[in-house]
């Protein structure tokens, strides 16, 4: 796939983003998450190729955090190819299937995922958190850094201050402040669950940072892990980037690698 893509390839995404977002529930929400997952990824440059579009490559991770003992007990990651272009509002067709890709390797059971995206706080009702939600068919949480659509006042500075955020008359989640002084999260709903149980997992999950433990574990070995090579990523490579430092990473020794040969 080249850069430009089709006036009725995007109709259609938009179409399917409606159709998925009529399927959404508030229901099935586990009544003590413990093990919380997380996924990011990364675009790396190519020969020719502008990082993030159609045939580069990019680098996914996934990570389960343990709430209870605070630390993170598994991670995995995948390469594929980005097959999708960029379209605003279309992240979750680019992104997904390099998530999934990772996601699939976990071999620890997750309650509940906090993506670094929108849930249904979207113009279409399904952002990443909703799709990938019901794709995995697991309850979702959406901890975005800007503000898609909707309307909602700014919170006050102080950690654990929430602000409504409506779109078209309709709660679709909160501005929340997880770290005192800095930018609110934008966390709407993904799948199976309230704003209100959204907002409270992304604040029960940002410790020491902005954002949640999940994603900003996810998002910081996607940075180490970016640009090691084209070709595999090894346990080893693994081990070596995302060493134990819960001073500074939140990794604990008993951390479990789970990372195999990537195909493209």
């Amino acid at each position: 796939m080249g850069r430009w893509i089709s006036t009725r390839a995007v109709r259609r995404a938009f179409n399917r983003q409606r159709h998925l977002a009529l399927a959404f529930t508030a229901a099935d929400w586990p009544p003590h998450p413990r093990f919380v997952g997380g996924a990011d990824l990364a675009f790396e440059p190519g020969a020719g190729q502008r990082a993030g579009s159609p045939g580069s490559r990019a680098v996914a991770v996934a990570v389960v955090w343990d709430r209870q003992q605070r630390r993170c007990v598994e991670i995995a990651a995948a390469r594929r190819r980005v097959r999708f272009p960029y379209v605003p509002g279309l992240l979750s067709f680019r992104e997904a299937p390099i998530l999934l890709a990772a996601i699939r390797r976990l071999q620890t059971p997750v309650d509940v995922w906090i993506f670094d995206g929108h849930g249904i706080s979207h113009p279409r009702g399904c952002g990443l958190a909703t799709h990938l939600g019901m794709l995995l068919n697991q309850p979702s949480v959406g901890a975005a850094k800007s503000r898609l659509c909707g309307v909602c006042a700014t919170p006050p500075s102080r950690r654990g201050a929430c602000a409504p955020l409506r779109y078209q008359g309709r709660l679709v989640g909160f501005a929340v402040r997880t770290e005192a002084g800095q930018p609110p999260l934008y966390v709407s709903p993904g799948f199976r669950c309230t704003p209100r149980q959204a907002a409270k997992l992304v604040l029960a999950c940002a410790l020491r940072h902005r954002l949640p433990e999940p994603t900003r574990l996810a998002d910081w070995s996607c940075a180490q892990l970016r640009g090691v090579g084209a070709g595999s990523v090894t346990v080893d490579t693994l081990q070596r980037l995302v060493r134990p430092d819960p001073s500074r990473h939140s990794f604990t020794g008993r951390e479990r690698e789970v990372v195999s040969r990537h195909g493209g």
